[in-house]
């Protein structure tokens, strides 16, 4: 199977039913100015660590920091009555984006060098041969060595870039939360909140297409990703099972993604007919499956009623 997407489709009018009915009842609220602020400070303090030392964690950190922070301007871009703050936030997104990239080819090399070890460690414990699994082993181990090499390159770029843009990064995050400032008072009710973080999944192209590519279904993911860190702005029945619902497509989206990539490595530097990339391709195709399945049980309208109904009786 090539980088392939997915059959699936919603009509205008099931899509629009899908975008009604999601109007959770609000229990608290939330205060996006303030959020703004800590995540600020987060992302930086994670540029500082990762600086020192960029670890796996270090790196999974600033990565996610990057994600909230980019998903808490989406936030109060959409929200009304605030101060002008388009061109503080602009400036910061293009810092961000740089070091969200350069932390993302690192954290990439970490994904997959962890699904290898892990697929290692179950083919040792397999059913094959000891010679088979003598092979695979060493051949999974080929494909680990190439990634610590290319993790250790990528990981200098990524210190080299934070050396670059810290203090650029600084000056425009406090220029963006000083312009925000005066509405540090500002709240938002869980409806509300909800309501925009639904909009906002919803403007993603690629779930209106009928045969989305793999870009198109990872965009979705990234978008689902987004979404939950915009309903984690608030503690509610309502907010946390919507965060769940968008972190579990996330979640699917990222195991189907991982194996993608590892199957198209793993015929690049084994070849296609190899036992390891067969292996793969079976472990992409499985994931894509799950993917597809919860996708499509996400956006019928009538599992979105439900879902709804059910957290309003919270």
């Amino acid at each position: 199977m090539s980088r392939q997407g997915c059959r699936f489709s919603l009509s205008a009018t099931g899509f629009a039913i899908y975008r009604q009915h999601l109007t959770p009842v609000p229990t608290t609220i939330a205060h996006p100015v303030k959020t703004l602020r800590e995540h600020s400070t987060n992302f930086e303090a994670a540029l500082s660590v990762c600086l020192a030392d960029p670890k796996v964690k270090a790196v999974h950190k600033l990565r996610t920091e990057s994600r909230r922070l980019e998903a808490q301007i989406v936030l109060l871009r959409a929200m009304k009555r605030l101060p002008t703050f388009r061109s503080e936030a602009a400036k910061a997104l293009a810092q961000i984006k740089k070091l969200r990239q350069a932390a993302g080819r690192v954290r990439d090399f970490d994904v997959q060098s962890g699904r290898l070890y892990k697929h290692a460690k179950r083919t040792r414990a397999g059913s094959l041969s000891e010679e088979e699994k003598l092979g695979a082993v060493s051949d999974i181990e080929t494909m680990l060595a190439l990634r610590e090499k290319r993790r250790s390159r990528a990981a200098a770029k990524l210190v080299a870039e934070i050396e670059t843009r810290q203090a650029k990064m600084a000056a425009a995050l406090e220029k963006l939360n000083a312009a925000l400032k005066p509405a540090a008072w500002r709240s938002l009710a869980v409806t509300e909140l909800l309501a925009i973080t639904q909009r906002e999944f919803a403007r993603t192209r690629a779930l209106r297409l009928r045969q989305p590519s793999a870009d198109d279904l990872h965009t979705i993911r990234k978008a689902a990703k987004q979404a939950r860190y915009l309903a984690e702005n608030a503690e509610s029945v309502a907010a946390t099972a919507g965060a769940k619902r968008y972190e579990h497509l996330q979640e699917l989206g990222g195991e189907w993604h991982d194996w993608l990539e590892l199957a198209a490595a793993a015929r690049r530097e084994l070849g296609r007919r190899h036992a390891v990339t067969i292996e793969f391709v079976t472990l992409r195709d499985g994931s894509l499956r799950r993917f597809r399945a919860a996708l499509e049980q996400f956006l019928q309208p009538q599992t979105a009623v439900k879902r709804i109904a059910s957290s309003a009786k919270k």
